[in-house]
């Protein structure tokens, strides 16, 4: 698995992997609120972000340059010392094999490569146990409480994790 930039024909076959609205929330949470999906809403998502905030979408490929995965990379403040994960998923073919470690392992040697961060930090529902696994396995530890998180299709129990660099 590699990873490349993210373009506008991707969202069509990222955006393909997600079959129910439980799974369009645990990816995307209140972000794209509409199911189902036509194919252009990641990108959509990504046109509508001021151009001065710091983000960077990138999409997982194999060998053959097939799409695998995809993931964003943002900045939560000015400084940009800390990075925050996102839209994270892997091909249905793949889930279950480690491969969303890989890619979540490629982001952050992505982070490491180009930008002096203090921590990294993403959210996962609570009932997203194979994410949660999967974040754990890559060094990131649960901070604060888990809190109650509000969407169109109810109320989610939101863990919110870290990986700290100091």
């Amino acid at each position: 698995m590699l990873l490349r930039e993210y373009i506008s024909s991707d969202s069509d076959i990222i955006t393909s992997w997600i079959k129910d609205e439980d799974g369009l929330y645990l990816w995307s949470a209140d972000r794209i609120c509409k199911f189902p999906l036509d194919g252009n809403e990641l990108d959509l998502e990504y046109k509508r972000v001021p151009s001065d905030i710091p983000m960077y979408p990138l999409t997982a490929i194999d060998c053959n340059g097939k799409i695998t995965g995809h993931i964003l990379v943002r900045f939560t403040d000015e400084a940009m010392q800390h990075a925050r994960l996102g839209f994270v998923i892997v091909s249905p073919e793949l889930r279950g094999k480690g491969q969303g470690q890989v890619l979540v392992r490629l982001a952050l040697q992505f982070i490491y490569d180009n930008f002096t961060v203090s921590k990294i930090s993403l959210g996962v529902f609570e009932k997203n146990k194979a994410a949660l696994k999967c974040y754990e396995a890559c060094g990131f530890k649960r901070v604060g409480e888990v809190s109650p998180y509000d969407m169109p299709i109810g109320s989610w129990n939101l863990i919110e994790m870290e990986l700290s660099l100091k």
